[in-house]
């Protein structure tokens, strides 16, 4: 494999890495916001559901407290959009993945048999889609970031056949 090969299978391994942390970042992220979305919307049923039966055994301050409890859940939950939010991350995460996917597959199977400047050039293609990922996609908060980092480490979600070399 030529030098300039070389530095762009490198290339390809640090663009896979960035996709894997970001991905997973992503992924965990939007189980967050999915979490706190049925948290909003279970309990502001629940709640409702209890000022409901307090009105009709005539116990209204509680009846009323637990409405204004309730309305506060649902609109917390607009103002929030976790549904949204999650959706957004969760997409975002399938863009790293399958940017990570692309990427591997040019460094282990395409790039020995391109020539230097198609390789070149597919490595620009691979390295814009990252930046345009990193640019548009919402960001990461750090815990997310932190528990992607810490499965990785783990190996959780590493590939077999790549044995100990994942």
């Amino acid at each position: 494999m030529s030098d300039r090969k070389a530095a762009i299978a490198r290339e390809c391994e640090r663009i896979e890495e960035d996709a894997l942390h970001s991905a997973k970042g992503h992924f965990n992220t939007e189980a967050g916001w999915n979490r706190k979305h049925l948290a909003l919307g279970i309990g502001s049923v629940l709640v409702a559901s209890v000022a409901g039966q307090q009105a009709f055994v005539d116990n209204t301050y509680v009846a009323a407290a637990l409405a204004f409890l309730a309305a506060f859940l649902a609109g917390l939950a607009t103002f929030l959009s976790p549904e949204k939010r999650a959706e957004a991350h969760g997409r975002a995460g399938r863009h790293y993945s399958s940017l990570k996917n692309r990427t591997r597959v040019l460094r282990t199977v395409d790039l020995p048999n391109l020539d230097d400047e198609e390789a070149r050039q597919r490595l620009e293609t691979a390295s814009e889609q990252r930046n345009d990922l990193n640019e548009t996609g919402p960001g990461i908060p750090r815990w997310a970031y932190m528990r992607a980092k810490k499965d990785i480490d783990a190996r959780m979600g590493a590939y077999r056949a790549d044995g100990e070399q994942a």
